[in-house]
């Protein structure tokens, strides 16, 4: 059984005041939230005790989920598994 996927803090790495939560998608992917990574080019996560430093990859205003990519990923990192709407019903009333 796989840990659960942890959730993750951002420190903008240059002068900037972001900070939220994301996840890890593979262990050299994250996505997070626009207002977490607003106007930096890199950011240091922090997941569980350990730190990472991450490369914004996109980031718009109107981008509900960017991508960072990790640098020196740990290989071991649970992700958080992403479905497909292949198989999706609409709700019923």
């Amino acid at each position: 059984m796989s840990s659960a996927p942890r959730s993750l803090r951002s420190r903008p790495s240059t002068a900037g005041t972001g900070r939220g939560s994301g996840f890890f998608i593979r262990p050299d992917l994250v996505v997070t939230n626009n207002h977490v990574i607003e106007g930096q080019s890199s950011v240091t996560l922090q997941a569980g005790g350990n730190k990472f430093t991450a490369r914004v990859m996109t980031a718009s205003p109107g981008l509900i989920s960017p991508c960072c990519q990790v640098f020196n990923p740990n290989p071991q990192q649970p992700t958080l598994r992403i479905g497909t709407a292949a198989n999706a019903r609409p709700a019923r009333k």
